[in-house]
C-alpha cells in the first residue's frame, strides 16, 4: 500500500486544520458547552469530536479508492459511532437505549466478516467462536463506546487514553501474538494519526470539548483497532481502569441515568478550584472520585494522576501479554 504514507500525512495535517475550523464554527454558531472545572465556567465549543468524524469520513473516500475493504469497514464502525454521538448531542438519547445502540458501530465489521472468529488467549491458544464472536463483538462495541462516554469527564482524558491504549496494541504486534488482519497495523496507524493531532485541541487547558459525537467514536476506535490487530485478549487488560470506572457508576447509581438528570456529582469544587470527593450517597462512584479521596486535587493535577494510572496499567498489561505467550 505505497498510498498509505499519504494518508499518515493527510490525516496529520488535515486533523489540525479542520479541528481548528470546527473549532471557529462552533464558536460562531454557539455550539458551546460550560467547561464547569475552571474558574467562571467558561463556554468553549462543545462538539470537537465532529472534526474526527470527518476526517474519518474523508479517510473513507480514500480506501474506497484503493478497494481496501478491511480498512473501509473498520473505519465505517467508527463513523456510525461518531454520528451516533452527534444525535446524542442534540437529542440525548436515553441511558438504557445507549447499552443497544451503540451494538450498530459494530455491524460494518460483522457483515462484511472482517474479523478471524478465533480470539488468542494466552495460556489457551486460538479460542474457534465461529458463532459466539460476532454476539462479543456486539458487545465489546457498546461497552467500549459507554467506557469512553463514562470516562470523557475531563480535559484530555478520553482522547489520551485512547492513544495510550491504540499504541500499545500497535506496540504488542513486535510481541509473540496472531498475526494482524491484513493492513490492520495501517489502519490502527492512520487513527492514531488522527488521535495525536487532534489531541492539543482537548489537552488541558482544552480549547473544546470532545462530545459525545467524540467520546462514542473513540471508544470504536479502539475496540477496531483492537479486532484489526487481533489482540482482543490485550483490550481486556489494558481497559480495567475504565472498565471499572463504568462498572462502578452504574453499580452505585443502581443503573442507566443520563449524566444531566444525576441527583449529585462525584466531586465538587472549592474556592480555590480543588476538587473534593463527594460525600452524597447519591453521587457515582467514579475514578476521578476516588482518586480525590484523600487529598483534594486541581484538574491539572487530576489529569496527570488518572493518565498516569493509565499508564502503569498499560505497562503492566504489556507486561502480563509478554511474559504470558513467551514464558509460559
Amino acid at each position: 500500500m505505497e498510498s498509505i504514507y499519504a494518508i499518515y500525512a493527510f490525516n496529520l495535517i488535515a486533523t489540525l486544520l479542520v479541528t481548528y475550523i470546527v473549532y471557529l464554527l462552533e464558536r460562531k454558531l454557539g455550539l458551546v458547552a460550560r467547561d464547569v472545572f475552571k474558574k467562571g465556567f467558561p463556554s468553549i465549543p462543545g462538539m470537537g469530536g465532529v472534526s474526527l468524524l470527518v476526517i474519518f469520513t474523508s479517510d473513507l473516500v480514500f480506501f474506497l479508492y484503493l478497494n481496501d475493504s478491511t480498512i473501509i469497514f473498520s473505519i465505517l464502525a467508527l463513523v456510525v459511532a461518531g454520528l451516533l454521538g452527534l444525535y446524542d448531542d442534540f437529542r440525548d438519547i436515553d441511558a438504557k437505549m445507549k447499552v443497544l445502540v451503540f451494538t450498530l458501530p459494530a455491524l460494518p465489521v460483522i457483515l462484511s466478516r472482517i474479523y478471524v472468529p478465533r480470539p488468542f488467549i494466552p495460556l489457551v491458544g486460538e479460542l474457534r467462536l465461529t458463532i459466539v464472536y460476532p454476539i462479543l463483538l456486539l458487545i465489546g462495541y457498546t461497552v467500549a463506546c459507554n467506557a469512553l462516554n463514562m470516562a470523557d469527564t475531563h480535559n484530555g482524558l478520553a482522547p489520551a487514553s485512547s492513544i495510550i491504549i491504540i499504541s500499545a496494541m500497535i506496540a504488542s504486534t513486535f510481541l509473540p501474538g496472531p498475526k494482524p488482519l491484513e493492513h490492520g497495523l495501517e489502519l490502527a496507524t492512520t487513527i492514531l494519526i488522527a488521535l495525536i493531532a487532534y489531541m492539543p485541541f482537548n489537552a488541558y487547558p482544552a480549547k473544546l470539548l470532545n462530545g459525545n459525537v467524540g467520546s462514542f467514536l473513540l471508544g470504536a476506535a479502539i475496540m477496531t483497532v483492537s479486532v484489526a490487530l487481533r489482540r482482543e485478549f490485550l483490550l481486556l487488560l489494558l481497559m480495567v481502569p475504565l472498565g471499572l470506572n463504568g462498572f462502578s457508576i452504574l453499580t452505585s447509581i443502581r443503573g442507566f441515568i443520563n449524566r444531566t438528570r444525576l441527583e449529585a456529582r462525584p466531586v465538587y469544587l472549592d474556592d480555590e478550584l480543588r476538587m473534593h470527593a463527594s460525600t452524597d450517597p447519591r453521587a457515582p462512584i467514579t475514578l476521578v472520585q476516588l482518586l480525590t479521596l484523600k487529598v483534594p486535587l486541581t484538574e491539572k493535577e487530576l489529569i496527570i494522576a488518572y493518565l498516569t494510572l493509565i499508564a502503569i496499567n498499560t505497562a503492566i498489561s504489556l507486561a502480563i501479554y509478554y511474559v504470558l505467550t513467551t514464558f509460559i
